[in-house]
């Protein structure tokens, strides 16, 4: 995963994806 070089974009990118999936579930 990227987040245009920006840890924190990285973080938060993984934490919506794991909502998402939650949410799906």
């Amino acid at each position: 995963m990227t987040g245009g070089g920006n840890p924190a974009s990285s973080v938060f990118t993984y934490d919506t994806l794991v909502h998402a999936i939650s949410g799906a579930a």
